[in-house]
Protein backbone atom coordinates (compact mmCIF):
# COMPACT_ATOMS: atom_id res chain seq x y z
CA UNK A 1 0.00 0.00 0.00
CA UNK A 2 1.24 3.66 -0.44
CA UNK A 3 -0.28 7.11 0.05
CA UNK A 4 0.53 10.73 0.59
CA UNK A 5 1.48 11.28 4.63
CA UNK A 6 -0.90 13.80 5.68
CA UNK A 7 1.66 15.18 8.63
CA UNK A 8 3.07 16.28 5.73
CA UNK A 9 0.47 17.15 2.98
CA UNK A 10 -1.00 19.48 5.95
CA UNK A 11 1.95 21.31 6.29
CA UNK A 12 2.31 21.68 2.62
CA UNK A 13 -1.35 22.06 1.97
CA UNK A 14 -1.25 19.99 -0.36
CA UNK A 15 -4.46 17.77 -0.95
CA UNK A 16 -5.73 15.20 -3.81
CA UNK A 17 -9.48 15.57 -4.99
CA UNK A 18 -9.77 11.98 -4.74
CA UNK A 19 -8.81 11.34 -1.47
CA UNK A 20 -11.29 10.94 1.21
CA UNK A 21 -8.63 10.97 3.93
CA UNK A 22 -4.83 10.40 3.85
CA UNK A 23 -3.21 8.06 6.68
CA UNK A 24 -0.13 8.68 8.71
CA UNK A 25 2.44 6.16 9.26
CA UNK A 26 1.49 5.47 13.13
CA UNK A 27 -2.10 5.49 11.59
CA UNK A 28 -1.80 2.83 8.75
CA UNK A 29 0.25 0.97 11.12
CA UNK A 30 -2.18 0.47 13.83
CA UNK A 31 -4.91 -0.22 10.85
CA UNK A 32 -2.60 -2.48 9.22
CA UNK A 33 -2.34 -4.56 12.84
CA UNK A 34 -6.40 -4.24 13.54
CA UNK A 35 -7.15 -5.73 9.56
CA UNK A 36 -4.89 -8.79 10.75
CA UNK A 37 -1.69 -7.94 8.85
CA UNK A 38 1.71 -7.99 10.59
CA UNK A 39 3.73 -4.74 9.26
CA UNK A 40 6.73 -5.87 7.06
CA UNK A 41 8.27 -2.73 6.17
CA UNK A 42 7.23 1.03 5.79
CA UNK A 43 9.71 3.41 3.73
CA UNK A 44 9.39 6.90 2.65
CA UNK A 45 9.39 8.30 -0.96
CA UNK A 46 10.50 11.82 -1.41
CA UNK A 47 11.76 13.67 1.94
CA UNK A 48 9.70 16.37 2.62
CA UNK A 49 10.69 17.53 6.00
CA UNK A 50 14.69 18.23 7.89
CA UNK A 51 15.28 19.61 11.00
CA UNK A 52 11.35 20.01 11.77
CA UNK A 53 10.51 22.15 8.74
CA UNK A 54 8.92 21.82 5.62
CA UNK A 55 10.81 21.68 2.54
CA UNK A 56 9.07 22.36 -0.85
CA UNK A 57 7.58 19.87 -2.80
CA UNK A 58 8.45 20.82 -5.91
CA UNK A 59 11.26 22.85 -6.42
CA UNK A 60 14.37 22.99 -9.39
CA UNK A 61 17.14 21.02 -7.49
CA UNK A 62 21.14 20.32 -8.86
CA UNK A 63 20.36 16.34 -9.43
CA UNK A 64 22.82 15.75 -6.56
CA UNK A 65 19.61 16.96 -4.03
CA UNK A 66 17.38 15.53 -5.67
CA UNK A 67 18.65 12.31 -5.08
CA UNK A 68 19.34 12.87 -1.50
CA UNK A 69 15.97 13.50 -0.82
CA UNK A 70 14.25 10.56 -3.01
CA UNK A 71 17.88 8.15 -0.62
CA UNK A 72 17.05 9.81 2.78
CA UNK A 73 13.62 9.28 2.61
CA UNK A 74 13.60 5.87 2.25
CA UNK A 75 14.61 5.18 5.89
CA UNK A 76 12.59 8.66 7.09
CA UNK A 77 8.78 7.65 6.61
CA UNK A 78 7.33 9.85 8.42
CA UNK A 79 8.88 12.95 7.14
CA UNK A 80 8.41 11.79 3.52
CA UNK A 81 5.66 13.29 1.16
CA UNK A 82 4.21 9.26 0.93
CA UNK A 83 4.93 6.22 2.60
CA UNK A 84 5.27 2.47 0.96
CA UNK A 85 3.63 -0.13 3.36
CA UNK A 86 4.87 -3.93 2.67
CA UNK A 87 2.27 -6.23 5.35
CA UNK A 88 1.67 -9.82 4.89
CA UNK A 89 -1.68 -11.19 5.87
CA UNK A 90 -1.28 -12.72 9.83
CA UNK A 91 -3.08 -15.99 11.15
CA UNK A 92 -5.19 -13.76 13.85
CA UNK A 93 -8.97 -12.57 12.64
CA UNK A 94 -8.91 -9.12 12.07
CA UNK A 95 -10.90 -7.04 14.54
CA UNK A 96 -13.64 -5.70 12.48
CA UNK A 97 -15.12 -3.32 15.15
CA UNK A 98 -11.82 -1.52 16.44
CA UNK A 99 -11.10 -1.44 13.19
CA UNK A 100 -14.23 0.32 11.64
CA UNK A 101 -14.04 2.67 14.99
CA UNK A 102 -10.29 3.58 14.52
CA UNK A 103 -10.67 4.62 10.36
CA UNK A 104 -14.09 6.53 11.49
CA UNK A 105 -12.22 8.66 14.16
CA UNK A 106 -9.20 9.26 11.79
CA UNK A 107 -11.72 10.71 9.20
CA UNK A 108 -13.94 12.57 11.42
CA UNK A 109 -10.83 14.64 12.93
CA UNK A 110 -9.30 15.26 9.98
CA UNK A 111 -11.86 15.26 7.33
CA UNK A 112 -13.06 19.44 8.90
CA UNK A 113 -9.21 20.14 7.88
CA UNK A 114 -9.54 19.47 4.08
CA UNK A 115 -12.68 22.38 4.13
CA UNK A 116 -10.14 24.89 4.76
CA UNK A 117 -8.90 25.83 1.28
CA UNK A 118 -10.46 27.78 -0.99
CA UNK A 119 -9.44 30.21 -4.16
CA UNK A 120 -11.30 33.24 -5.60
CA UNK A 121 -10.72 35.65 -8.63
CA UNK A 122 -12.11 39.04 -6.82
CA UNK A 123 -12.74 40.40 -3.84
CA UNK A 124 -10.81 41.39 -0.34
CA UNK A 125 -10.15 38.74 2.03
CA UNK A 126 -11.23 40.83 5.70
CA UNK A 127 -11.15 39.47 9.63
CA UNK A 128 -8.90 36.58 10.89
CA UNK A 129 -9.65 32.89 11.58
CA UNK A 130 -13.33 31.97 12.20
CA UNK A 131 -14.28 35.40 11.35
CA UNK A 132 -12.87 35.63 8.02
CA UNK A 133 -15.24 37.29 4.76
CA UNK A 134 -14.76 38.10 1.54
CA UNK A 135 -16.10 41.45 0.41
CA UNK A 136 -16.18 42.72 -2.85
CA UNK A 137 -16.96 46.40 -4.54
CA UNK A 138 -19.50 47.85 -6.73
CA UNK A 139 -19.16 46.36 -10.62
CA UNK A 140 -17.10 43.70 -9.79
CA UNK A 141 -17.33 40.32 -11.08
CA UNK A 142 -16.79 36.97 -11.05
CA UNK A 143 -15.99 34.12 -8.33
CA UNK A 144 -15.30 35.18 -4.93
CA UNK A 145 -15.17 31.68 -3.51
CA UNK A 146 -13.93 28.44 -5.79
CA UNK A 147 -12.87 24.89 -4.72
CA UNK A 148 -11.91 22.77 -2.61
CA UNK A 149 -11.80 20.06 -4.94
CA UNK A 150 -13.57 17.06 -2.73
CA UNK A 151 -14.85 13.60 -2.63
CA UNK A 152 -18.24 13.74 -1.79
CA UNK A 153 -19.92 10.79 -0.66
CA UNK A 154 -22.91 9.15 -2.02
CA UNK A 155 -25.93 10.47 0.60
CA UNK A 156 -27.42 13.47 1.23
CA UNK A 157 -25.37 16.77 1.62
CA UNK A 158 -26.12 20.35 2.44
CA UNK A 159 -23.79 23.86 1.88
CA UNK A 160 -25.28 26.77 3.77
CA UNK A 161 -23.47 30.32 2.65
CA UNK A 162 -23.90 33.27 4.38
CA UNK A 163 -23.99 36.51 2.38
CA UNK A 164 -25.07 40.04 3.18
CA UNK A 165 -24.14 43.34 0.89
CA UNK A 166 -23.30 46.71 2.32
CA UNK A 167 -25.61 48.58 -0.03
CA UNK A 168 -28.68 46.81 -0.60
CA UNK A 169 -30.81 47.78 -3.56
CA UNK A 170 -34.24 46.85 -4.47
CA UNK A 171 -34.09 44.92 -8.03
CA UNK A 172 -34.73 41.56 -9.17
CA UNK A 173 -31.41 41.84 -10.93
CA UNK A 174 -28.87 38.67 -10.61
CA UNK A 175 -26.77 39.63 -7.71
CA UNK A 176 -25.06 36.12 -7.33
CA UNK A 177 -25.14 32.66 -7.95
CA UNK A 178 -24.07 29.64 -6.07
CA UNK A 179 -23.46 26.55 -7.37
CA UNK A 180 -21.84 22.91 -6.57
CA UNK A 181 -20.03 21.06 -9.16
CA UNK A 182 -17.23 18.29 -10.15
CA UNK A 183 -14.95 17.39 -12.81
CA UNK A 184 -13.36 21.01 -12.35
CA UNK A 185 -16.63 22.83 -13.45
CA UNK A 186 -17.95 20.75 -15.81
CA UNK A 187 -20.80 18.85 -14.44
CA UNK A 188 -23.28 20.90 -12.51
CA UNK A 189 -24.53 19.19 -9.44
CA UNK A 190 -26.63 21.91 -8.12
CA UNK A 191 -27.30 25.87 -8.18
CA UNK A 192 -29.44 28.82 -6.52
CA UNK A 193 -29.75 32.13 -8.11
CA UNK A 194 -29.66 34.87 -5.47
CA UNK A 195 -31.46 38.44 -6.52
CA UNK A 196 -30.17 42.08 -5.35
CA UNK A 197 -33.51 42.33 -3.11
CA UNK A 198 -32.35 39.15 -1.54
CA UNK A 199 -29.75 40.90 0.00
CA UNK A 200 -29.74 42.73 3.17
CA UNK A 201 -27.46 44.38 5.62
CA UNK A 202 -28.16 41.52 7.53
CA UNK A 203 -26.62 38.31 6.59
CA UNK A 204 -29.21 35.39 5.71
CA UNK A 205 -28.04 31.55 4.94
CA UNK A 206 -28.70 30.36 1.70
CA UNK A 207 -28.88 26.40 1.57
CA UNK A 208 -28.18 24.12 -1.41
CA UNK A 209 -28.84 20.20 -0.73
CA UNK A 210 -27.28 17.80 -3.27
CA UNK A 211 -28.27 13.98 -3.45
CA UNK A 212 -25.86 11.94 -5.03
CA UNK A 213 -25.95 8.68 -5.87
CA UNK A 214 -22.33 7.56 -5.87
CA UNK A 215 -18.97 9.36 -4.47
CA UNK A 216 -18.05 12.66 -6.77
CA UNK A 217 -14.61 13.12 -7.08
CA UNK A 218 -13.30 16.96 -6.95
CA UNK A 219 -16.67 18.20 -5.56
CA UNK A 220 -16.15 22.43 -5.25
CA UNK A 221 -18.65 24.55 -3.96
CA UNK A 222 -18.62 28.02 -5.73
CA UNK A 223 -19.89 31.89 -5.37
CA UNK A 224 -20.05 33.66 -8.44
CA UNK A 225 -20.51 37.49 -8.34
CA UNK A 226 -22.25 39.80 -11.14
CA UNK A 227 -21.22 43.15 -10.04
CA UNK A 228 -24.57 44.42 -9.55
CA UNK A 229 -23.83 45.59 -5.90
CA UNK A 230 -21.54 44.53 -3.44
CA UNK A 231 -21.50 40.76 -2.12
CA UNK A 232 -19.73 40.17 1.56
CA UNK A 233 -19.55 35.83 1.60
CA UNK A 234 -18.76 34.82 5.40
CA UNK A 235 -16.76 31.94 5.84
CA UNK A 236 -16.53 29.31 6.47
CA UNK A 237 -18.93 27.73 3.89
CA UNK A 238 -20.96 25.26 6.41
CA UNK A 239 -20.65 21.89 4.89
CA UNK A 240 -23.26 18.99 6.66
CA UNK A 241 -23.96 15.57 5.83
CA UNK A 242 -27.07 14.64 6.44
CA UNK A 243 -27.50 10.98 5.34
CA UNK A 244 -25.12 8.43 3.95
CA UNK A 245 -24.26 4.22 4.59
CA UNK A 246 -20.38 5.62 3.97
CA UNK A 247 -19.78 8.19 6.46
CA UNK A 248 -21.56 9.68 9.74
CA UNK A 249 -24.12 12.81 9.52
CA UNK A 250 -22.36 15.04 11.04
CA UNK A 251 -21.35 18.84 10.02
CA UNK A 252 -17.72 19.38 8.57
CA UNK A 253 -16.63 22.97 9.53
CA UNK A 254 -12.53 24.02 9.52
CA UNK A 255 -11.47 25.03 12.69
CA UNK A 256 -9.86 27.91 10.60
CA UNK A 257 -10.20 28.63 6.80
CA UNK A 258 -7.21 29.75 4.64
CA UNK A 259 -6.92 30.97 1.04
CA UNK A 260 -4.86 28.68 -1.25
CA UNK A 261 -2.29 30.60 -3.20
CA UNK A 262 -1.58 28.90 -6.40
Amino acid sequence: MDSPNRDITTALRWSHREHIIEYTTSEISEILELAGFDLVSIRGMWLCRFDGRALPLFLPEDPSRRQRRITDADHRPDDSFSWWVEALRAPRLPKCAELALRVGGVCAVNRPWQFREFRRQIGKVMGIDAQKKVVTGQGESGFIHYGPYLPFPPGRHELTFALSTPEPILSEATACVLDVTHDSGVTLLANCEIHCCDLDRSTKNWQVQLDLPTTYFGVEYRVRTTGALPVCLELPIKVRTIASDVIEPTEWTPPEVHEFSE
